[in-house]
């Protein structure tokens, strides 16, 4: 017997640091696709459509992507989503 096995990626997980504070509330407001509730998690949540990801951002300046396909989506939607939070809440 052959059983032909094979491995696919579902859902890439990534962690990002930008090495900066950031106003978790200012991203909030200013952001589109941006949750905030401090009293329920500590972080935004941030949604794009293309690549479809999510990401957790931290007021630490850490951010967390996840629902990836592939390695460079992962990378793109950090770009993206990291770059939405340098230009609204820089400290």
């Amino acid at each position: 017997l052959s059983i032909k096995s094979y491995f696919v990626s579902r859902n890439i997980v990534s962690t990002v640091n930008l090495d900066c504070k950031l106003d978790l509330k200012q991203i909030a407001l200013q952001a589109r696709n941006a949750e905030y509730n401090p009293k329920r998690f500590a972080a935004v949540i941030m949604r794009i459509r293309e690549p479809k990801t999510t990401a957790l951002i931290f007021a630490s300046g850490k951010m967390v992507c996840t629902g990836a396909k592939s390695e460079q989506q992962s990378k793109l939607a950090a770009r993206k989503i990291g770059g939405c939070g340098y230009e609204v809440a820089y400290n």
